[in-house]
């Protein structure tokens, strides 16, 4: 019978375990072994090959370590405690060793690194270094180089400047490690932690710093009544819209090369949460600038809005008065505490005009933690205890009057 045979037992396998692991951390196999961490395994084939009878090993507490290796010498295999171990388990090493195996490993990554490029070393963090070590492949950090090398002068589409660079469109997708060490190594050059990019509008941000957009044709943003100018003349596409009283959906790219954004009339602009009311207010309104943000604040909104404050616009905004329209009244007032203002939703048009709702309210309502406003806290206490929802094309006569005579008390 061959030694792997015999031993092949649990109670030999899991001895062979613990002193694997007791010499990895001590570099030694120790004196005894308790008993109790032989309890689920049969050990008949232990004592049996101890010469011990069952009595005699059931008055014993622990397996004397000493013991076990003479009788392994003593055996047919006439194998030292060593071998058995590296048989049952797996070659026998120590913890400094690996570490110290590990480091040297770790030093010739950095080494192999500074030959692509030493700004790798220099600008990533010993933490997202140590990540992209346990990757073994350098190919990633080519790619980017490759990239740095190749950033853009004017603005790009991310599929474009990955097309470019690699002959792969998708290369810098977030979710791919040349996407992901991309972001870091920008984020690096910009001065930022990549920690510190917790939302898609400061990646986004971070990237069209770097002349890099992301879904720039289709993250686009219905307006109208809204101009533009570029090096301080107007831009002539959105005055004709002006001219025309036209509403049309500008791009993402658009929206970032022009310098400044206003109202074409007045200083104020009603933004809409649902495309459907914001067809009617065209009409009801036709001399108010309007946005329609389609249900969400997508980074072409945000950079509008944003641009829109820095010209001193006052946003007013509207949407449905339920969880995720108060989010997003919530979020408007954080990105302009000074420029931005809620109309249309308040308590009155609430308990007016409020409704069941078929969906189930439980999880969504959690969202309403990040309401700070006082009055869209009670409306959101309101929809917590009520189940109850408002849904803006029921109020829209509402709003209508209570944005035309803030416009009155504004001129």
């Amino acid at each position: 019978m061959q030694a792997n045979d015999f031993f092949n037992q649990p109670v030999f396998r899991r001895i062979a375990t613990i002193l694997w692991q007791r010499y990895y951390v001590n570099e030694r196999f120790g004196q005894t072994l308790g008993k109790k961490q032989l309890e689920q395994v049969d050990q008949e084939p232990l004592y049996r090959m101890l010469g011990l009878t069952l009595i005699e090993w059931q008055t014993k507490k622990s397996l004397n370590i000493h013991a076990f290796a003479n009788a392994l010498e003593a055996s047919s295999f006439q194998m030292d405690l060593t071998e058995f171990v590296e048989l049952m388990a797996e070659p026998l090493v120590t913890r400094t060793t690996v570490v110290a195996q590990e480091q040297e490993a770790y030093t010739h990554f950095l080494n192999e690194l500074d030959q692509v490029n030493p700004q790798f070393v220099k600008l990533l963090s010993e933490k997202q270094l140590k990540e992209w070590f346990k990757q073994k492949d350098l190919t990633v950090f080519q790619i980017v180089q490759a990239g740095l090398e190749q950033l853009p002068k004017t603005y790009t589409r991310m599929p474009v400047y990955a097309y470019d660079v690699t002959k792969n469109p998708h290369a810098f997708d977030e979710g791919q490690p040349a996407g992901r060490l991309l972001l870091q190594m920008l984020a690096g050059i910009s001065g930022l932690q990549f920690s510190e990019l917790t939302t898609i509008e400061e990646k986004n941000q971070l990237l069209n710093h770097f002349y890099l957009l992301k879904d720039d044709s289709k993250n686009a943003v219905a307006i109208r009544g809204l101009q533009a100018t570029v090096g301080g003349r107007p831009h002539r596409l959105w005055q004709a819209a002006c001219d025309e009283h036209c509403s049309w959906n500008v791009p993402l790219k658009e929206i970032l090369r022009v310098d400044t954004i206003k109202p074409a009339k007045g200083r104020h602009v009603l933004v809409v949460e649902n495309s459907g009311v914001y067809s009617i207010l065209l009409e009801q309104l036709p001399d108010l600038a309007i946005v329609c943000s389609s249900g969400q604040f997508t980074y072409a909104v945000i950079v509008l809005l944003r641009k829109l404050v820095e010209s001193q616009t006052t946003l007013l905004y509207v949407g449905d008065m339920d969880p995720e329209g108060l989010v997003m009244a919530q979020k408007l007032l954080n990105l302009s505490p000074q420029y931005g203002r809620i109309v249309g939703m308040n308590e009155k048009n609430y308990h007016q005009f409020k409704t069941e709702t078929d969906a189930d309210l439980s999880i969504r309502l959690k969202q309403l933690r990040q309401i700070k406003d006082g009055n869209l806290k009670r409306i959101a206490q309101e929809i917590i205890d009520t189940r109850k929802i408002a849904s803006q094309e029921g109020f829209i006569p509402e709003l209508i009057e209570e944005v035309q005579l803030l416009l009155e008390a504004t001129k």
